[in-house]
């Protein structure tokens, strides 16, 4: 579902009619439908989805010594963060 563009023979018309391929396409029209389909049709809304995998980095990340400071700085903003629009944030505890 793409259309390869070289980069040496790149220009606005090259780009130009890229694009337009990929708008008046049928075919193209039909993957990105389906792709659509795919993606709304899973059964994790996207904002829960983006906190799991916040969550799950944050709290099960192996921290090296040099960046255990800013991966501790951004653990505490984030669930500042969650704590205040009132998503539940499980307990360390429970994670490890």
């Amino acid at each position: 579902m793409m259309i390869k563009i070289d980069f040496n023979q790149f220009s606005g018309e090259l780009l130009n009619s890229s694009l337009q391929a990929l708008l008046h396409n049928s075919v193209y029209k039909k993957k990105s439908m389906y792709y659509s389909r795919l993606l709304r049709s899973q059964p994790i809304s996207p904002m829960n989805n983006a906190i799991y995998w916040i969550v799950n980095t944050l709290f099960k990340m192996v921290h090296d010594s040099t960046m255990s400071v800013i991966i501790i700085g951004i653990r505490y903003a984030v669930i500042k963060a969650l704590r205040m629009s009132q998503i539940r944030v499980p307990d360390k505890k429970k994670i490890r």
